[in-house]
C-alpha cells in the first residue's frame, strides 16, 4: 500500500490502547512524579456512597507545603475540573488524613490529587477511580445508612433501614486499603442495626464500606480510639 496501512491492520492495536491507555498514562505519570517529593502520600481512594463519591487520602512527612488540589475527569486522562483546595496540616514525623466529596458523580469518575509548595510549584502525587452507582435521593433518606458512636472505643454500629429482607457485605478498612475487619448482615424493617467488634483495632481512622446485594456501596468515615 506504500507505506498506508487499511484500518483494519490497526484494529488491535486501538484496541488494546483503548483498554490499558488510561491506566499506562496514569502509571506514568505517578512513575516520574514521585521523586523528591516534599511529602509522602501513603492512600488516595474514592469510595462510592450512593449519590455521593467520598475521595480520602493520607499522607505523611509534610514539608513546605500549602495544600492539596483534587482534580476530576471524565476519561481518565484530561483532567479539567477542580472540586476542591484543601489546606496542608504540615506536619513533619506524623500521619495526616484528609477526606472530601464529590456530590456531582456520573457513570465513572476518575480523579487526580495534586499538592502546592510554598513558591508555588505543583506536582501530580496520584489517581484513582470509581463507578457511580444509581442515584435516588428518596432512596437515601428511607435507607438511613449511618455509623455510631464516633468515635467509638469496643464497637461500632450500623444502621441500615431494608424495605424488604436485604443482606449486606460490611468492611472496615484502614487508611491503606487494607480490609480489617469483615462481616455479613442481613437487614429488614425490624432489624436494622448490626455491631462488629473493633476492640482489637489499633487507634487511627478508618473508613465502614457496606455493599447490598443489589451492588450500592455505602461508606462512612469511622475514628477509633
Amino acid at each position: 500500500y506504500g507505506g498506508i496501512h487499511p484500518p483494519t491492520d490497526d484494529a488491535t492495536g486501538r484496541i488494546v490502547g483503548e483498554s490499558i491507555g488510561v491506566e499506562s498514562v496514569n502509571m506514568a505519570r505517578s512513575y516520574f512524579n514521585s521523586s523528591f517529593l516534599p511529602v509522602t502520600l501513603t492512600y488516595f481512594e474514592a469510595l462510592n456512597n450512593q449519590c455521593k463519591n467520598n475521595i480520602m487520602w493520607s499522607t505523611s512527612d509534610e514539608k513546605n507545603i500549602v495544600g492539596y488540589e483534587v482534580w476530576k475527569s471524565n476519561d481518565g486522562v484530561n483532567y479539567t475540573s477542580k472540586i476542591a483546595t484543601v489546606s496542608a496540616f504540615g506536619k513533619r514525623n506524623s500521619i495526616e488524613n484528609y477526606s472530601i466529596t464529590d456530590y456531582n458523580i456520573s457513570t465513572q469518575n476518575f480523579y487526580e490529587l495534586i499538592e502546592i509548595d510554598l513558591d508555588g510549584k505543583q506536582t501530580i502525587l496520584a489517581h484513582t477511580s470509581i463507578k457511580g452507582s444509581n442515584c435516588d435521593e428518596n432512596n437515601l433518606s428511607e435507607n438511613g445508612f449511618s455509623i455510631y458512636p464516633i468515635p467509638a472505643n469496643e464497637d461500632i454500629t450500623i444502621q441500615y433501614i431494608a424495605k424488604q429482607e436485604e443482606e449486606g457485605t460490611i468492611k472496615i478498612i484502614d487508611v491503606l486499603g487494607n480490609i480489617v475487619s469483615r462481616k455479613n448482615a442481613v437487614f429488614n424493617t425490624h432489624n436494622t442495626t448490626a455491631t462488629i467488634d473493633i476492640n482489637t483495632l489499633p487507634t487511627g481512622n478508618y473508613f465502614v464500606q457496606m455493599t447490598t446485594e443489589d451492588g450500592v456501596v455505602y461508606s462512612a468515615k469511622m475514628t477509633k480510639n
